[in-house]
C-alpha cells in the first residue's frame, strides 16, 4: 500500500497508519509503538521482542523440539545457560536445518540464539502456497514409491525438513502477521499439514515393492481429498471445502472402510498411514472453513 507523506512541523513528516492493522493490533489513539531503521526500510512494530532464558541444566529430554517450539511461538532471543560441549552440534544442526532464519553465537558455557529476520513482514498464505507445493513434491515421489518405480527415500526426508522450515517459519509469522482472531486458526491448521506431511515419509519406508490394487485405490482418494483442501485455502473455495465434509460418510467412513477389508494383511500398514492423511485432511478442512468465515466477518 502506499502513503503520502505529510509535513509536520520544521523537521518531521507523519502518515497515516492503516485502521485495519491498527485494530488487528489492538492501538488506540495515544498507544506507544516502536519504529525502528533498517537500512532504507523503516519498521513499525507494536510489541517489545520476546526474549527467554533456559538453564540447560533443568532439561534433561527433548532438547530440539524445545528450541524449535520457542521460536514458533514468537520468541526473538533465546538464551541458553550452563551449555555443554555435547550440547554444540545439537544447537548448530537445530539452526542450520530447522530454524535457517536463527543463528546461534557460543561463550564459554552460554549459547545465544537471535531470529534475524523478524522485522520482515510475512505473508503467511505466501509460506502456506510453498508448503502446499512441497507436499505434492511429496506426493509425486511417493507415487514413484507405490509403483514399484524410483525409490526415493532421502528425497522424502529432504521434503519433510523442507516443509518443517516452513511451518516454522509460519508459526512465528503468525505472530507478527495480520491473523487476528484467526491466529489460533492457522496454528492448528499448520499442525495437521505437519503430521499429514509426515504420512507420506512413513508410508514410502513401509512399500517394499510394487503397491497392491486396495493401495492404490486408497492412494487415489487421499488425492481427491489433498486436492479439494489446497483449492479450498489458497483459492477460498466454500465449494471445495463442501466436498470433503460431504465425503464424510461415503468416503472417510464408507469407501476407506471397504477397502480396509479387501486389504490383505500385508497392505494393512500401509492402508493405514494413507487413510491417516485422509482422516487428517478431513480435520484440516475444519479449519479452513473457520478461517474464511473469519476473514469474511472482517470484511463487513
Amino acid at each position: 500500500m502506499k502513503r503520502t507523506l505529510i509535513k509536520q512541523g520544521h523537521s518531521g513528516y507523519t502518515i497515516y497508519l492503516p485502521k485495519k492493522w491498527v485494530e488487528l493490533s489492538n492501538l488506540s489513539a495515544g498507544d506507544k509503538i516502536d519504529v525502528q531503521e533498517f537500512g532504507r526500510n523503516l519498521v513499525v512494530k507494536t510489541r517489545e521482542e520476546r526474549e527467554l532464558t533456559l538453564d540447560m541444566r533443568n532439561i534433561h529430554h527433548n532438547f530440539k523440539n524445545i528450541i524449535v517450539q520457542t521460536f514458533r511461538t514468537g520468541t526473538h532471543k533465546l538464551t541458553l545457560q550452563h551449555v555443554k560441549e555435547k550440547h554444540h552440534k545439537i544447537i548448530e544442526r537445530v539452526s542450520n536445518e530447522l530454524l535457517p532464519n536463527v543463528v546461534a553465537e557460543f561463550s564459554k558455557d552460554t549459547c545465544v540464539l537471535r531470529a534475524i529476520v523478524t522485522h520482515v513482514s510475512i505473508k503467511i498464505d505466501m509460506l502456506l502456497r510453498k508448503l502446499f507445493f512441497v507436499i505434492t513434491e511429496t506426493r509425486d515421489i511417493t507415487e514413484n514409491f507405490l509403483h514399484g518405480k524410483e525409490k526415493n527415500l532421502e528425497g522424502i526426508r529432504n521434503m519433510r525438513k523442507q516443509a518443517d522450515i516452513l511451518i516454522t517459519n509460519c508459526k512465528s509469522a503468525i505472530y507478527s502477521s495480520e491473523t487476528g482472531k484467526n491466529r489460533i486458526f492457522y496454528w492448528e491448521f499448520l499442525t495437521l499439514l505437519s503430521f499429514l506431511h509426515h504420512e507420506y515419509q512413513y508410508l514410502c519406508e513401509q512399500t517394499h515393492g510394487k503397491a497392491s490394487k486396495p493401495v492404490l485405490e486408497m492412494f487415489a482418494i487421499t488425492d481427491m481429498y489433498m486436492n479439494h483442501l489446497k483449492k479450498g485455502f489458497l483459492e477460498r473455495s466454500q465449494q471445495h471445502l463442501d466436498k470433503i465434509k460431504k465425503m464424510k460418510k461415503s468416503v472417510l467412513y464408507g469407501k476407506c472402510y471397504e477397502i480396509l477389508d479387501k486389504g490383505k494383511k500385508n497392505d494393512m500398514r500401509q492402508l493405514c498411514h494413507l487413510r491417516e492423511i485422509i482422516r487428517l485432511a478431513h480435520i484440516a478442512m475444519n479449519t479452513v472453513v473457520a478461517i474464511v468465515l473469519n476473514e469474511k466477518s472482517n470484511m463487513r
